[in-house]
């Protein structure tokens, strides 16, 4: 018999798992089911667009944007991790494993023949060395620790995937006012409807923040 995902986990967790389902408009359940997903392939792809999703609205929450929903679907996920690291809305560690998420996602959805992915033998292989550094960081094996009956890796992902969604519950705007003068700027030359030019602007505003932090 399948062990049931949610089984066991505490009151507060549950909550905030059925809150984030209705947020990102998902069905009841979807994501503590990742655990016992068929495959990999679509454990990978559906936890990598669930923390898109977050990432996205927690974006246009903090900015102020929901307006900006549509545009917002064309912005790379590589786009939307740098500019919530800019406003401070995800730390470091979430930086680095959305970006190794993003990376073992776009390696899966681009050829096919990867539907066969099995994570025990990624994890094995020594070419996945750098990606599984990003995934898995250096605490991976107390995650290890606890996941029984569930694959191991994948209850580590899954594990990091919370903390993300987490950070970017509490989140708040720290420094907002530059990036939202910006935004206003662009959306009232081309208008709000161009998603090209927001996304344009998106582009122009990371190229603009990393030159600054250069300096």
């Amino acid at each position: 018999m399948s062990p049931e995902p949610g089984q066991g986990l505490p009151d507060t967790v549950a909550k905030f798992i059925a809150d984030y389902e209705k947020q990102l408009s998902l069905p009841n359940d979807f994501v503590v089911r990742l655990l016992v997903e068929p495959d990999d392939w679509s454990f990978i792809l559906k936890l990598h667009g669930v923390l898109e999703g977050a990432v996205s609205k927690k974006l246009l929450q903090l900015l102020g944007k929901p307006s900006l929903a549509k545009p917002f679907r064309r912005v790379p996920m590589r786009t939307l991790i740098g500019f919530a690291e800019k406003l401070e809305a995800i730390s470091k560690r979430s930086v680095t494993f959305l970006e190794g998420l993003g990376e073992l996602r776009n390696r899966l959805v681009h050829d096919v023949s990867n539907v066969g992915f099995v994570l025990d033998q990624w994890a094995t292989d020594t070419a996945s060395a750098a990606v599984k550094s990003k995934l898995l960081g250096a605490d991976a094996e107390r995650a290890f620790a606890i996941a029984p009956p569930f694959n191991p890796y994948r209850f580590a992902l899954w594990g990091y995937a919370l903390a993300v969604l987490a950070e970017l519950q509490v989140a708040t705007l720290v420094q907002a006012q530059g990036f939202l003068d910006f935004i206003d700027a662009e959306v009232k030359r081309w208008g709000p409807l161009q998603a090209e030019a927001t996304r344009e602007a998106l582009l122009q505003l990371m190229s603009e923040s990393e030159a600054s932090d250069a300096e």
